[in-house]
């Protein structure tokens, strides 16, 4: 068992616990339980946030985050829990890390622009937006946006508010054309846009360089490599 240093959290708020988990061996039944408490030597009356029994993973060296909420009912000091245990077989367990985050009600993230190798200057151009509900409540009235940036202007060159509604904790592919208005090499991000988004920080993606065509070109995935 591990039990993490002291967390202050709020009473009533919503909090985010992802948990960073390695586990060696595959095929191999173990049981995981994740709990937030007040004290700081047991998880005996904590609460469970998660309690799987009889886990195994089919790949060997397996890494991944698992997500779990808490709602604090009192401002206070809580300790996360670690607990995992095996019956009969070998296994080795690694803990990589601990994120803790507030929850807002209404929160949604712009993850990455995908979906797109390169542009043509002047045409639609189809991509995704992938945008992850982060909030409590399940959201379906967005709008994303993908800007240009040339030379530190920002230029829309896509948007759309026919969007797929996401439920809490959940992501959305968005699909969107864009259409830049020159050619060259720049940059692109999207937005994510969200009336009463309670986090702002989190609403743009990073840039990705997409090299546009003149117009008139045809991008690569257009273009005819065989057949008749």
């Amino acid at each position: 068992t591990i039990i993490s240093t002291p967390l202050k959290l709020e009473g009533g708020k919503t909090y985010r616990f992802t948990t960073d988990f390695y586990a060696g061996q595959s095929e191999s039944l173990f049981n995981l339980k994740l709990t937030v408490g007040t004290d700081a030597n047991s998880i005996k009356n904590a609460t469970v946030m998660r309690n799987d029994e009889d886990m195994s993973y089919s790949d060997m060296y397996h890494r991944e985050k698992l997500e779990d909420t808490f709602t604090a009912p009192a401002d206070g000091t809580y300790y996360y829990g670690f607990y995992v245990k095996t019956e009969d077989q070998y296994n080795c367990f690694k803990l990589y890390g601990l994120n803790v985050e507030m929850v807002s009600e209404n929160d949604l993230k712009a993850v990455s622009i995908d979906n797109i190798k390169e542009a043509v200057a002047g045409k639609d151009n189809d991509l995704t937006v992938k945008v992850r509900n982060n909030g409590l409540k399940d959201q379906s009235k967005y709008a994303v946006k993908v800007y240009c940036d040339d030379e530190g202007n920002a230029e829309l060159v896509g948007e759309t508010t026919s969007v797929p509604a996401i439920k809490a904790g959940e992501y959305a592919d968005v699909p969107l054309t864009i259409k830049p208005t020159k050619d060259g090499n720049f940059d692109f991000y999207a937005v994510v846009e969200l009336e009463g988004d309670e986090d702002d920080s989190n609403n743009q993606t990073e840039s990705i360089m997409l090299n546009v065509l003149p117009e008139g070109s045809a991008s690569w995935t257009n273009v005819v490599t065989g057949g008749n």
